[in-house]
């Protein structure tokens, strides 16, 4: 038997549910919400140009936030 899933993520979606939720997703990048996440995705390209050059701002945020929650 196959344990349950620790974490509403795992959890599957019915098929109904996922489109409904797929179609309020893209709906929202309609709008202002989408032409914002659309400048910073652009913002962050300019910034980064290179695959490396994002991955170790990646690495770096990581290693910021794991000090955050370690206290140090």
């Amino acid at each position: 038997m196959r344990p349950a899933p620790v974490s509403p993520y795992d959890d599957p979606l019915p098929p109904d549910e996922f489109e409904r939720r797929l179609a309020a997703a893209l709906e929202s990048v309609r709008g202002a919400e989408g032409e914002e996440m659309a400048e910073l995705i652009e913002w962050f390209l300019r910034r980064y140009p290179e695959p490396l050059d994002r991955l170790r701002y990646v690495r770096r945020k990581l290693d910021e936030s794991r000090a955050l929650r370690c206290g140090g």
